[in-house]
């Protein structure tokens, strides 16, 4: 994408409290089937699923069965991804008072990211807005070159 060509729009669901801001693209409010961002015309093959270190937490314990039935939902899209705004190392070192085990946090986060979708950490939700939009525009450049090539 070069800078004279326009930003695609990112869209985010409906349903999602705390937007993001992104450097770059524009955003719109939409109805996603799942995940909470994703990238105009690239609403069925990009998404990504945004949560709070609390949320997120909650979802691979207590909320587990729930949570995996939603990341086996997102296996039909091509690229998906978990974004946390948290440092990592509050999950490793236990900084976030928590009753889950730092151990099984790690554990599940890379059983998550090898099984599901990659897990990425932002460390706060400036960051989050951009590594969700440079994986939607990363997404975005690579379906430009495919079709320049000839491709899907």
């Amino acid at each position: 994408m070069t800078h004279s060509e326009p930003y695609p729009c990112i869209i985010f669901d409906s349903r999602e409290q705390l937007l993001l801001t992104f450097p770059h693209c524009p955003s719109r409010r939409g109805t996603l089937h799942e995940g909470d961002y994703t990238l105009e015309g690239l609403e069925t093959i990009a998404v990504i699923e945004r949560k709070s270190l609390p949320d997120y937490l909650s979802s691979i314990t207590n909320g587990k069965e729930r949570f995996q039935r939603e990341m086996e939902r997102l296996k039909s899209y091509r690229w998906r991804w978990i974004v946390v705004e948290a440092d990592f190392s509050d999950i490793v070192t236990g900084a976030y008072q928590s009753c889950v085990n730092p151990n099984a946090a790690i554990g599940l986060t890379a059983a998550y990211s090898v099984r599901h979708a990659p897990v990425f950490f932002a460390s706060n939700h400036a960051h989050a807005g951009i590594i969700v939009e440079r994986l939607l525009l990363m997404c975005w450049k690579q379906i430009q070159d495919e079709r320049a090539a000839g491709g899907k």
